[in-house]
C-alpha cells in the first residue's frame, strides 16, 4: 500500500463519528393533572372536597385537587363559562337550558337529597290540603324546585293551588328556620339540611320531595344537583375527570360509613350540637345516590316535563324536553 493511500485511509477511520455510551434513562414522575373546580365554602360539596384532601384521595386517584372558592352560586357558573374553573356543582334544568343556547357543559350526577315541608310538633297538617290559608316558608325563589313539585303534588290530589291559597314567603333557609322557630310560620318547605335541623328542634317533617316525586308518577331516586363541566374539556381530560369522580364516590362512601369523619367535619357543616350533627349526617346519607343509568336518565325526563307544566319558560326557557348531551353519557354506576 503506498504511503498516500495509508495516510487517507487512516483520516477516514479518525474522522469517524465518536462512539459513547448511552445516558442511562431517568424516569421522570408523572405529573398529576390538576382539576379547577369552583366550590362555595359551606354545604355538602365542601364536606366531600375536605375528605378528598384529607384523605388523599386525589393524589390516590392520580389527579390534583384545585380548590376555587367561589361566593355563591352565580359566581360558579360564571367560572365555568369564562373558563376560569374546570368543574362546578350544579343542576341539569341550568345544564339543558344553556345548552340551546350552544353551551356544550354536561352533567354527572353528585347526589339525591330531598328537601322537605316541615311544621310545627302540634300542628294539625298531615295532608298538603291542609296548608290552605296558612303562611308558608319557601326555602329558594318561585322556580325552586321542590317548590314547584309540590305545587304539582297539590293541584294533583287535593285540587290547591297552593300559590294562591297560601301565604307564601320566600327566603334563605336560615330566616326560615328562625322565623319556624318564633312561630312566624306555619309551615316551611326548606333543603335536606335545614329540615334535618328543625326535626332536632321538635319539629315534623310531613313530606320530602323525593316521595312527592313518587306521588307524581316517578319512583326513580334523580339527582337534581351534579358535577358540571364542558364537554370538550371532558373529551381532553377524560383520564383525570373519571378519577376525580371516582374520588367523589370513595369520599362518600368513608363519609356513609364513618361516624368519626362526621366528628371530624362537624365545624364545616355548620351544626350547633352533636343531635344537629347526627340527624345532617343521617339525611346526607338517605340521599346519596347507589345507581345513576338510563332508568334514572329517563326518570329525570319525567321530573322535566312536570317540572315545566309548573314553572314554564322562566325554568326551561322555552324548552319542551332536556337538550340532548344534559347527561355525560359516560358515567353511569
Amino acid at each position: 500500500m503506498g504511503w498516500g493511500l495509508w495516510v487517507a485511509l487512516m483520516a477516514a477511520v479518525f474522522s469517524l463519528p465518536a462512539v459513547t455510551q448511552a445516558a442511562p434513562v431517568v424516569s421522570q414522575p408523572v405529573q398529576a393533572q390538576p382539576i379547577r373546580i369552583g366550590a362555595l365554602k359551606f354545604g355538602s360539596v365542601a364536606w366531600e372536597l375536605d375528605v378528598i384532601a384529607h384523605h388523599g384521595l386525589d393524589r390516590k386517584h392520580g389527579f390534583s385537587l384545585d380548590i376555587v372558592p367561589l361566593a355563591g352560586t352565580q359566581a360558579l357558573k360564571v367560572a365555568l363559562q369564562a373558563g376560569g374553573v374546570d368543574v362546578i356543582l350544579s343542576d341539569w334544568l341550568w345544564v339543558s337550558r344553556i345548552r340551546q343556547t350552544g353551551s356544550d357543559v354536561t352533567f354527572a350526577p353528585y347526589g339525591a337529597w330531598a328537601g322537605a315541608l316541615m311544621v310545627p310538633a302540634a300542628s294539625k297538617v298531615r295532608t298538603l290540603g291542609a296548608l290552605a290559608g296558612l303562611r308558608l316558608g319557601v326555602a329558594g325563589g318561585p322556580i325552586n324546585k321542590n317548590w314547584l313539585l309540590l305545587q304539582a303534588m297539590a293541584a294533583k290530589e287535593d285540587g290547591l293551588h297552593l300559590a294562591d291559597e297560601t301565604d307564601v314567603v320566600f327566603a334563605a333557609p336560615p330566616l326560615l328556620r328562625m322565623e319556624m322557630q318564633t312561630g312566624r310560620l306555619d309551615a316551611v318547605l326548606t333543603y335536606w339540611q335545614d329540615a334535618a335541623m328543625l326535626q332536632t328542634a321538635g319539629f315534623r317533617r310531613v313530606i320530602d320531595t323525593a316521595e312527592v316525586a313518587r306521588h307524581l308518577g316517578v319512583p326513580r331516586q334523580v339527582p337534581f344537583l351534579g358535577y358540571v363541566f364542558s364537554s370538550a374539556w371532558a373529551e381532553l381530560h377524560r383520564h383525570s375527570l373519571v378519577s376525580f369522580l371516582a374520588a367523589s364516590r370513595e369520599a362518600k362512601a368513608i363519609l356513609r360509613r364513618s361516624d368519626d369523619e362526621w366528628e371530624r367535619l362537624a365545624l364545616l357543616t355548620r351544626t350547633e350540637d352533636a343531635a344537629q350533627l347526627h340527624a345532617v349526617r343521617d339525611a346526607y346519607r338517605r340521599g346519596l345516590l347507589d345507581h345513576w343509568g338510563e332508568d334514572e336518565r329517563r326518570a329525570a325526563e319525567a321530573l322535566f316535563g312536570i317540572l315545566a307544566g309548573v314553572g314554564g319558560t322562566p325554568l326551561t326557557g322555552g324548552q319542551t324536553r332536556l337538550a340532548p348531551g344534559t347527561f355525560w353519557a359516560e358515567d353511569h354506576f
